[in-house]
């Protein structure tokens, strides 16, 4: 496992460094796994070149590394949605109710 790794992770999984280094262990084959500190959110595996696989809570570690076995990557851009505050107006709608 490496700092590069786990910044990736932390990326992908909207985390701070510390955090998802924290939650961060070596599976194999230089492959780590890094779980959400939010429950339902996921976990991601990221490999020794910084591709990254994506899985559900519902799904095994096992599972997800014949996934990965396969050579199927989860696109770095897919986590976009992780990154994005709801916007101003729902905020305040929200606290008016």
């Amino acid at each position: 496992m490496n700092n590069d790794q786990i910044a990736v992770a932390a990326r992908c999984l909207n985390l701070d460094p510390e955090v998802a280094a924290s939650r961060a262990y070596d599976v194999r084959d230089g492959i780590i796994r890094v779980s959400s500190d939010i429950r339902g959110v996921g976990t991601v595996l990221v490999g020794a070149d910084l591709s990254v696989l994506f899985f559900a809570s519902y799904i095994s570690l096992e599972e997800a590394l014949d996934v990965w076995d396969t050579g199927r990557r989860t696109p770095k851009e897919s986590f976009a949605a992780l990154h994005q505050l709801p916007a101003p107006d729902a905020a305040s709608n929200r606290e008016a109710q």
